[in-house]
Parts: C-alpha cells; structure tokens; sequence
C-alpha cells in the first residue's frame, strides 16, 4: 500500500509507461458483446483506465481504496460512480452485478484474501454471470517482468499455474490465455459457480 495515495496523473503516467495501451487492445475482443445495459462493477479500478473497455450506456461502477486514484476516475467519467472501499465487503446487494472486472489486482492479495474475495464476487454476480480476471503473473526467466516486478507495489507474486488454481477452486474458467507485454499476464473469463 505504499503508493495508495499518488496522485491519478502519475498513477495513469505508470499505467501507459508499463504497457497499458497495448493491454486494453489485447482485451478489446474479450468485450465485444458485453450489452449495452450491464451493470459492471471494476473493483481496483484506479483511475478508470479500463472503462473504455464497456459500452458508454452501461452502469460502470469503479471501486478502488485510493481517494486519489478515485479522484481522477470521477474527473474523466463524471456520469459514473466512484466508489472508495474494500473489495472484500463489497456493498451492493447479492446477484446485482452483471460483470464484473478484476485487473491487476490479484497480485496485491495473499491466498486467503484472494479466496474470500472471488466468493465476495460470485455473491454480487448474476446468476451464470462472469467475471474477467487478468492478472501479472511471475516468470523468473522474463526478464522485463523481472524488472518491472521490482517496481510494483503487490506483494503476492503468483505464477500462472498457481493462480490459475486459486481462480478454478471458487469459480468456473470459461477461458484464459497468457500473453506477455513486458510482464507475462493471465487473462481469464470466469462464471460464478451455480
């Protein structure tokens, strides 16, 4: 946590210098059918870098711990909620969600607080509804990512087979691939488990 509180431009200026340009055209495709109605929640959502991701007509609701992150979301998406607090009670009402989104964030949580968190989100998701996950993932012999690794503020580095693991014991993957832009990532569609 200890750059919770870094203002959004420096925040997004890391975000682009790390790749996420080339990330959001690598999960385009995976959101080409999302309804023009859904109900999305972005848990860690920063700045709201992903947003562009959803049709403009949806309910996009951004939740992250960072009152400044939240602060530059609000100003680039002023007709969407904000909302600062834990991912672990998440505070809306069981089945309320249509999809929810989960990126870069895994690798800030222990295995315990993973575990709790995905059955927080099947709680919130509608039945049979779906859950994208992606998530840096640790390879020793990346060197890029070895470096960037040295940078990053999670503290719970995952390889691809172990988080793939912690993901398949709460929900149902639907699909995942790996892909490397500088760090390795694994991108994941998950269903909430019926």
């Amino acid at each position: 946590m200890r750059f919770l509180n870094i203002t959004s431009r420096i925040y997004d200026l890391i975000q682009r210098t790390t790749g996420a340009k080339n990330i959001s055209r690598t999960f385009a495709t995976a959101f080409e059918n999302i309804p023009f109605y859904a109900r999305v929640l972005d848990l860690g959502s920063g700045t709201g870098l992903y947003r562009a991701l959803c049709p403009e007509s949806c309910l996009y609701i951004g939740l992250d711990l960072a009152r400044l992150r939240l602060r530059g979301f609000s100003k680039k998406h002023p007709h969407d909620p904000a909302v600062q607090g834990s991912a672990m009670r998440l505070p809306l009402a069981d089945a309320s969600i249509d999809l929810c989104m989960m990126i870069f964030v895994a690798h800030h949580l222990s295995t315990a607080e993973l575990e709790a968190l995905l059955k927080e989100i099947a709680r919130v998701l509608t039945k049979g509804d779906r859950l994208f996950l992606a998530d840096t993932v640790w390879n020793p012999s990346n060197l890029g990512g070895r470096f960037l690794w040295l940078l990053d503020q999670g503290s719970f580095k995952k390889t691809a087979s172990v988080l793939r693991s912690q993901i398949g014991g709460v929900m149902d993957i639907v699909n995942h691939r790996l892909c490397r832009i500088i760090h390795d990532y694994e991108i994941f569609w998950c269903r909430r488990r019926s």
